[in-house]
């Protein structure tokens, strides 16, 4: 991969980015501006007499609304990685771009979180149960109100971060646990809820209860496959290999400990065995079979194997890709299962457990207090209602700060629903607040549990390095904290994480 090799070899540089947050989400900016200038208005009266005339209306109106969330959320990317940027909600020619100045992190903070508390409000919860203003089939993956609170939320987060927080206001940290809270409460009780690590991807995954809002691809692909399936199946191309150094980062299951821990439990006749389910789940491995399903040979990644070298292409490392790939795709010359849905998760419930937990910690000094806060939630109609109620802490799914490091967390939760993996150090401080928070969770969610493991920051970062550069983020957990030194470079070097 040209972009992980410019990495590795200092090639990197503000004139050869790894990505294209800056372009890319300024030009998008630019086309939401420019649509809500130049095409509110219209009243399409040679259309009034059209059956469905209402709810395309409804569907014209309602589209100025998520331009407004797609700006705020290309803001927040810019913000996220650079801090400090140009904001303007009007459209701008070259010679007015060339001399914006950059307008402090904070304020474009708060003016995503105003936007979103409008669009709380205007957006519709549901456009399965619109009426006579819903079109048929219902736009069921638009942004809903759910993604507005989700959105203000992760930004009151951020907001109130070391990272753009250096004085420790806390009338920041307030503000991010009420709108986390905000997420948990309006979303559990309009019937989102936490889901199973193998539920997550897949061409269903869309649907689950836990999404919140999720970026579909345009109609169904094998992209992902085609780069990722094994050599030596056909249509494969090996593409991201997970290597060793991954593979062993997978913990034992029994004793939550490095398979070179004394008593973790491994056993070198059988490596694989007892391991944290979710490896099973992501990783493809000498002797597994059905992989893809309708392969009928067992993987083969010894040399000379069918899976392997010298094969040309085949994996390095031993082991390929299993997550986030559909094994019902056949990319055989007869298939008639080349392709099938894919979506990419944005926004999902478990995010906010977590970023609720960390908010109220550094408001408080102790997670004991996640009651307090009251909130606002919107219902089936999209309007808002006024509630209160007990929600607590401690689950996962962005980039996030907290008071003396900062908790990053990948794109999948547990293998079990009930299983919150996290990595951290110091029991006095990071791996207490983990488990108050999992106690308060806990009262109301009987049987969840959290699995903490002690490691170092350093080694915390180079496990993220490693994961990184092979392209795979599976083998993280569910939740990391990070120094608040290093936190930067990675958010800015991996902003999507």
């Amino acid at each position: 991969n040209n972009d992980i090799c410019d990495f590795v070899n200092g090639s990197w540089s503000p004139a050869n980015p790894m990505s294209n947050i800056w372009s890319s989400s300024y030009k998008a900016i630019q086309i939401c501006n420019q649509y809500l200038a130049e095409f509110q208005g219209l009243t399409f009266d040679e259309l009034k007499l059209n059956d469905d005339y209402r709810a395309q209306m409804f569907r014209y109106t309602n589209s100025f609304k998520e331009a407004r969330f797609l700006r705020a959320y290309f803001y927040f990317n810019l913000v996220r990685a650079y801090g400090d940027v140009p904001y303007f909600t009007e459209m701008v020619t070259t010679d007015q771009v060339n001399s914006l100045t950059r307008t402090p992190a904070q304020e474009i903070f708060n003016a995503i979180i105003a936007e979103c508390d409008k669009l709380s409000t205007e957006l519709p919860a549901d456009y399965t149960k619109l009426g006579l203003d819903g079109i048929a089939p219902a736009e069921n993956g638009r942004v809903t109100c759910y993604a507005a609170l989700a959105l203000k939320a992760r930004a009151a987060l951020y907001a109130a971060s070391p990272l753009f927080n250096p004085e420790n206001n806390k009338d920041l940290w307030r503000r991010a646990a009420e709108a986390n809270k905000e997420v948990i409460e309006t979303c559990t009780a309009n019937g989102f809820k936490l889901s199973k690590y193998s539920e997550l991807w897949g061409p269903n995954n869309w649907s689950n209860n836990e999404m919140i809002f999720v970026r579909r691809y345009n109609g169904n692909i094998s992209t992902l496959e085609e780069y990722n399936f094994p050599m030596g199946v056909p249509g494969g191309n090996s593409g991201n290999c997970p290597t060793q150094n991954m593979v062993d980062a997978y913990e034992m299951k029994a004793t939550g400990k490095m398979w070179n821990e004394t008593g973790s439990g491994y056993d070198a006749s059988n490596p694989y065995a007892g391991r944290d389910p979710r490896f099973d789940m992501t990783i493809v491995k000498n002797g597994d079979t059905k992989w893809p399903s309708k392969n009928a040979n067992p993987i083969e990644t010894f040399y000379g194997g069918l899976n392997a070298e010298p094969l040309s292409g085949a994996t390095p490392t031993g082991y390929y890709l299993k997550k986030y790939l559909d094994s019902a795709i056949d990319l055989s010359a007869n298939s008639t299962t080349k392709t099938s849905r894919h979506s990419w998760i944005t926004y999902r419930l478990g995010e906010f457990y977590l970023n609720y937990a960390e908010a109220i910690f550094q408001y408080t000094g102790s997670a004991d207090n996640a009651g307090e806060f009251g909130m606002t939630a919107c219902d089936s109609s999209g309007a808002s209602d006024s509630s209160s109620t007990g929600s607590d802490a401690a689950t996962d799914d962005t980039a996030t700060d907290d008071g003396s490091e900062d908790a990053n967390v990948t794109e999948g939760s547990s293998d079990d629903e009930n299983t919150l993996t996290v990595w951290t150090w110091d029991p006095n401080f990071n791996i207490y607040a983990i488990e108050k928070a999992a106690e308060i969770y806990a009262k109301d969610h009987p049987g969840f549990k959290v699995d903490v493991s002690e490691i170092k920051s350093d080694d915390i970062e180079t496990r993220l390095t490693t994961a990184v550069s092979a392209g795979d983020l599976s083998t993280l957990p569910d939740i990391f904290l990070m120094q608040d030194n290093s936190f930067q470079k990675y958010a800015t070097n991996y902003p999507d994480i």
